[in-house]
């Protein structure tokens, strides 16, 4: 390979702020004086903090990382009397682009991540919104052997409890254990009225606060109650709007105000009512036994036809993947072994659809048991069984792995999230799969297919060019085109991972306005100066808006207000990178999603399990490298 001159690059300058706000620079001065942890208001940071696991990116007003509640509440305090927005963020793993604003970043993954509490009898602990669920879990292993918090979303080697709470999270086994808000059993909160308040049941008898709040919502959802029960889907995954019929399924229990739980209520809303800084957690047994089914199938159509009679078998979970995530892991290093250990599909050939069975039980003979039910449900299938743990554990790996391979495939055209998180009730799977593939065809582009299949949440990413108008359009179409067909299925567009920039401008659409009314109410009871993370759930706006904001080369002179733009194309490499198209698209490889946070197993990331800090972490410099490319922060 010829070598070549490198053009210089611009450098990242971590000296310039921004002071489109003349009132910015005396915010942050006065935050240097009264916050205890650290401030970054400087142009590397607030790159650092643009993105989430999304395709888009906006610069935030600034960072702070609080070192304790006291820090948030003068966050809080300073940003509502000057009107400046704030964006709570935990792991930033989110995928619709709700972690990413025009806002004060504060981020409470750094040092806001202990256990404060464990109660074995009641099983429940108390904790700080920054620590991980896996740490969590690692924590309650040496000290509350046979308990878990059990949600266990993708990325739970990185999110983070308040994370989770902000998007709701579940994962693989929510048939069994439900999601993030069956399993909180109360929240701690700051509002931007500068009140701290439990959320819990029963909390309006002892707290004024959580009366006021209580009977503002109960107001609200019951002068709305018949298009709650009407228009919200009754799937186990429902993650679109605030959740209002979980409030409305208590008053029509009989729950009085002061007794209503609004725990749930802030599962979900994205960081725009209030800003936790500790949770109750409700912990469950672990099962004595568990084992691992995996059945392959000639066509995505057969292995969504299986699903409602597997589930009829009683599993803990049913995951989907399908061909084009199977291709794609093919071509990883690490992930082949796998797939060459899966069963072979009907006369041998290569599967296009792997369906994961899950059974739990108290004893190795409930396992077999439900293996011995899906053997007699499944009899012309392909199925291979795993028992023992370590085992169970390389064939997840695959499955876990889906998304971040997706990223590797070749071209131009890459996986995109946008509507990645359908959820519709399991018996209408069949009919969403085949008619999701009828319009991404319609478009002229395919898609990847994986899920949630036990619960009916179907992650699908069309492969869109997102550097590409005519693509940005196919997108928005797809989109609306989506959201319709899984409301006409029974379900919703937002089944776990949010509405955010991506599916916050169809919530109208969805819900009509009367229901979109009713959430700006919710959002002015609990966040009256409207600072918190402004622009989610409630205002997203229009449909185009979609398109706005995404993190590609397309979008450079969206920050040339705050830098000069770079033709990051035109820049000569030393090394050749034909084989990602070329450097501008191997920047992109980075998909966000922070699999280098995590704080245990494999090498990545010494220097910020060292640090804990995200300037430390792969992602951090990958965007600090995005950044001085494209657009040359600095002064």
């Amino acid at each position: 390979m010829p070598m070549k001159q490198a053009t210089s690059l611009p450098v990242l300058s971590n000296a310039g702020r921004d002071e489109a706000d003349d009132g910015l620079a005396a915010l942050e001065a006065k935050l240097r004086r009264v916050v205890r942890g650290q401030v970054r208001f400087g142009a590397h940071d607030r790159a650092l903090y643009s993105t989430d696991a999304s395709p888009y990116q906006v610069m935030p007003l600034g960072v702070v990382v609080p070192a304790d509640a006291a820090d948030v509440a003068r966050v809080l305090e300073l940003c509502a009397q000057r009107r400046i927005p704030v964006l709570p963020r935990g792991g930033g793993t989110s995928l619709a682009g709700q972690c990413t604003n025009r806002a004060v970043v504060v981020d409470v993954s750094a040092l806001c991540r202990r256990v404060l509490s464990i109660d074995v009898e009641n099983r429940c602990c108390e904790v700080e919104p920054g620590i991980g669920v896996d740490e969590l879990n690692r924590q309650l292993l040496a000290r509350a052997p046979g308990l878990l918090y059990a949600p266990d979303p993708a990325t739970v080697a990185q999110a983070t409890i308040g994370g989770c709470i902000g998007n709701n999270a579940a994962g693989a086994r929510s048939v069994l254990y439900g999601r993030t808000s069956e399993n909180v059993a109360g929240v701690d909160v700051l509002l931007t009225t500068g009140e701290r308040v439990w959320l819990e049941a029963g909390a309006g008898r002892r707290s004024d606060v959580a009366q006021r709040l209580a009977a503002g919502v109960a107001d609200v959802v019951a002068r709305h109650a018949e298009l709650i029960r009407t228009r919200f889907a009754k799937t186990i995954r429902r993650n679109a709007g605030y959740g209002l019929d979980l409030i409305l399924k208590q008053l029509d229990a009989g729950v009085a105000n002061e007794d209503l739980d609004l725990s749930g209520l802030i599962c979900g809303s994205e960081g725009t009512l209030a800003v936790v800084v500790g949770a109750k957690l409700q912990l469950h047994p672990i099962r004595g036994a568990s084992g691992l089914a995996i059945a392959s199938f000639a066509t995505l159509e057969e292995a969504m036809d299986a699903v409602n009679p597997i589930l009829a078998t009683g599993p803990s979970a049913v995951e989907l993947l399908d061909d084009v995530v199977l291709r794609a892991a093919r071509g990883n290093a690490k992930c082949r072994p796998y797939v060459d250990l899966l069963p072979r599909a009907g006369g041998g050939a290569a599967p296009m659809g792997v369906l994961y069975v899950e059974y739990q039980g108290d004893a190795p003979a409930d396992v077999e048991a439900g293996f011995a039910r899906l053997a007699a449900t499944l009899p012309d299938v392909a199925i291979s069984l795993y028992r023992d743990k370590p085992a169970m554990v390389e064939a997840w790996t695959l499955r876990k792995s889906g998304e971040a391979l997706l990223h590797g495939l070749p071209g131009k055209r890459k996986p995109q999230t946008f509507v990645e998180d359908n959820a519709v009730p399991p018996e209408n799977l069949p009919r969403f799969v085949r008619e999701f593939k009828q319009i991404v065809a319609r478009h002229g582009t395919e898609a990847a297919y994986w899920a949630h299949a036990s619960v009916g949440v179907l992650h699908v990413r069309p492969m869109i060019d997102l550097h590409d108008e005519e693509d940005r359009a196919i997108m928005r179409k797809i989109a609306v085109e989506v959201a319709d067909l899984a409301r006409d299925c029974g379900g919703v567009m937002s089944g776990e991972h949010g509405d955010g920039r991506v599916r916050g401008p169809l919530l109208e659409r969805f819900y009509g306005p009367q229901l979109m009314g009713a959430f700006r109410e919710i959002k002015r009871i609990f966040d009256p100066a409207g600072i918190l993370n402004p622009g989610n759930i409630v205002d997203a706006g229009p449909i185009e808006s979609i398109t706005e904001n995404l993190r590609t080369a397309a979008t450079a002179a969206a920050h040339a207000h705050e830098a000069k733009t770079v033709n990051h194309r035109a820049i000569d490499t030393y090394f050749d990178y034909a084989d990602q198209d070329d450097f501008g698209h191997a920047v992109d490889m980075c998909n966000g999603a922070g699999f280098c946070r995590k704080t245990a197993g494999g090498t990545m990331c010494p220097s910020y399990r060292g640090t804990m800090d995200e300037r430390h972490s792969t992602r951090g410099r990958g965007n600090a490298l995005r950044q001085a490319i494209r657009v040359g922060l600095g002064d």
